[in-house]
């Protein structure tokens, strides 16, 4: 069985992908760790300090985002 190639997108695709990715970036998103809605940019920056903190021991249990 041989590995899986990729897809390769023209520059249209690209663009089209680029595009709807940057949307969901900034899009409001529900995080319930702060009861409000955030850009997943800011969710994933957000997730980043407190697994910090989880190493650091300063939050006892890391709780992943999960996207729904």
């Amino acid at each position: 069985m041989s590995a899986p190639r990729g897809i390769w997108l023209g520059e249209t695709g690209r663009r089209i992908f680029f595009r709807a990715w940057g949307r969901r970036l900034n899009g409001p998103h529900d995080y319930p760790p702060q009861e409000r809605s955030l850009a997943l940019e800011e969710i994933i920056r957000q997730q980043v300090l407190h697994f910090a903190r989880v190493l650091l021991g300063e939050d006892r249990e890391y709780e992943p985002y999960v996207p729904r």
